[in-house]
């Protein structure tokens, strides 16, 4: 059996991979899934920056070996910073709707500038994400009942690799939105095209975990 380190985005707590986390516990599977520091909504949020939750994963992972670490969206760039640190413990890197980043860059690099209010950004507006991300309205209520303010400094804060070689396999689950990234030629999502990456297709939006729960757990425990 496997163990599983699941690593939410943006807003998100550990409660967002409840279901999943149940399936793979039922096929006999050690699954944790992650709060990072401040997504309880908790602690004082100048004090929270990417560094912050690339330990917690750390600490998270401990002793253990052959982990299965997964990132979703955001951390996609904590998991990238993992692997850097700890990488001789993973037996897969999987990247869930979302891509690794360089040497140097942050999250506002790709995104953009974010408005933050006390060092936190709110989730955002149905009208929003439905632009954006196309999502259903019973989709956002789920997630925006739970989701908090997220800490600014994890988006500042550019990330540091030491540049070690991997040596765990690479894997990237591409929802509806990444691959019309893959799609529109941006070389930064043209390598999941290489065969240094083992990439599965799931044909749903961005928050899987809730809108194709069984399908993501199958995936999961297949890889």
């Amino acid at each position: 059996m496997a163990t599983y380190v699941l690593v939410p985005g943006a807003w998100l707590g550990g409660w967002a991979f409840k279901d999943v986390a149940d399936l793979l516990r039922a096929e006999g599977h050690e699954v944790h899934a992650v709060t990072l520091t401040g997504l309880d909504g908790e602690g004082d949020a100048s004090a929270i920056n990417l560094d912050t939750h690339i330990a917690d994963v750390v600490d998270v992972i401990g002793e253990n070996r052959y982990v299965i670490l997964v990132g979703h969206s955001y951390a996609g760039m904590v998991v990238t910073g993992v692997a850097d640190r700890v990488g001789e413990r993973l037996a897969k890197l999987v990247y869930l709707d979302s891509a690794p980043f360089e040497n140097g860059e942050s999250l506002l690099d790709f995104s953009g500038p974010i408005q933050a209010v006390d060092n936190r950004f709110a989730f955002p507006s149905y009208e929003v994400l439905r632009q954006d991300a196309n999502i259903d309205r019973d989709t956002w209520e789920l997630l925006s009942a739970k989701a908090v303010a997220h800490p600014y400094g994890t988006y500042a804060q550019p990330l540091r690799l030491t540049g070690q070689e991997p040596t765990y396999e690479r894997i990237v689950i591409a929802c509806d939105d990444f691959r019309g990234l893959v799609a529109t030629g941006m070389p930064r999502f043209q390598q999941f095209v290489a065969p240094a990456w083992k990439r599965v297709d799931i044909d749903t939006g961005h928050w899987p975990m809730y809108t194709a729960t069984k399908q993501l757990a199958d995936v999961l425990a297949a890889l």
